[in-house]
């Protein structure tokens, strides 16, 4: 089983020159095709054997993977963003698991770092039930307790798993397709409507509705940096919601999708304030707590799951030169406590 692999770059050309050597040498791989979307210059790599495709404009996530999708030999395809790193064995892995499960669709689990500090989420997806209960969480503190508790259920289950199990959603960051049987009438892989966000999200939709299940391998490990590329032209939360709009109306329909009134739930926080460095965490006055987990909301849905050794924590160097700009929550949590105590910080 011969695979193609795509790599998508929009301005992020040395993290493509660095995944390429790690997917260049697989026997398996037969071709690889970066497509240059619109970078300031034209991407070049002395690596024989990859090819370059070249936009004149940004044609989007989506568009690329099309453009490229038409040029290949093969049916199985491995999508993979630049700023994710496969582990030694992850394509071989996940060719494995695609032949021993049939699954048309398969991705790995994530680590956010190489020293493994940090465990990756499952992929929240795109459902209506689970979209309205986290509007629900935001402004009712029961259902932000049931919310977190079902959320830490599945992440903990998640990374018990030890054989490939069927995820309803995997990522599009690394993501092995066999095109024979999700490409679209047109030929397409991904919905061209979809111009940034929810491509990978449609793709797993469409595979159940087609009757597949997509496979999360977790023999094949990855790194996954996440979030590397610069903003583009429209800024990315107003395309996330575009193409948010465009997925729920495909997938439901006029179904409408829950809306409560009502002030923000309040929270209570430790404010670090703005750090240039990794916050160091004295953990010796919260004894049990087992985990220290990283978010974007205080929802702490979905998380970055670390686990606590000692009685001190503190974000990796390496990975905090990766982490983008922002503002973060972190907190401990044990299994029997909940959460211990919650931060919150602006990484400058």
């Amino acid at each position: 089983m011969n695979i193609s692999v795509i790599i998508v770059n929009y301005r992020t050309p040395d993290h493509v020159r660095e995944v390429l050597p790690l997917i260049s040498d697989h026997p398996k791989v037969k071709e690889i095709v970066v497509v240059d979307n619109h970078f300031v210059e034209p991407f070049v790599t002395d690596i024989q054997g990859v090819d370059v495709i070249t936009s004149e404009s940004n044609i989007g996530f989506g568009g690329a993977i099309n453009l490229a999708i038409k040029t290949l030999s093969t049916h199985w395809v491995l999508l993979l963003n630049p700023d994710v790193r496969p582990g030694p064995n992850c394509v071989s892995e996940l060719i494995n698991a695609a032949q021993l499960t049939g699954s048309p669709l398969l991705g790995p689990r994530f680590h956010w770092d190489h020293q493994r500090q940090f465990r990756l989420p499952p992929s929240t997806g795109g459902s209506v039930w689970f979209e309205s209960a986290m509007n629900f969480a935001s402004k009712n503190r029961l259902e932000k307790m049931l919310v977190s508790q079902y959320w830490n259920m599945h992440h903990d289950w998640f990374w018990s798993m030890q054989e490939p199990f069927y995820q309803s959603y995997v990522s599009g960051a690394c993501m092995l397709v066999d095109v024979s049987r999700l490409a679209l009438a047109s030929g397409d892989l991904m919905d061209p409507g979809l111009f940034l966000y929810f491509e990978d999200t449609d793709l797993c939709a469409r595979a159940i509705n087609a009757g597949f299940h997509p496979v999360c391998v977790p023999q094949a490990e990855a790194v996954h940096y996440w979030n590397q590329s610069p903003e583009p032209d429209t800024p990315k939360a107003q395309l996330f919601s575009s193409s948010s709009e465009v997925y729920f109306h495909k997938h439901f329909g006029s179904l409408k999708r829950a809306n409560i009134s009502g002030a923000p739930l309040q929270i209570d926080c430790n404010d670090l304030g703005k750090l240039s460095d990794p916050p160091l965490l004295d953990l010796d006055l919260l004894p049990g707590a087992g985990y220290c987990e990283l978010a974007l909301s205080k929802l702490f849905v979905p998380f970055a799951q670390a686990k606590i050794t000692d009685g001190a924590f503190q974000i990796n160097p390496a990975l905090w030169r990766y982490m983008a700009k922002g503002d973060y929550f972190l907190r401990t949590r044990s299994r029997t406590m909940g959460d211990d105590q919650v931060w919150k910080f602006r990484k400058i």
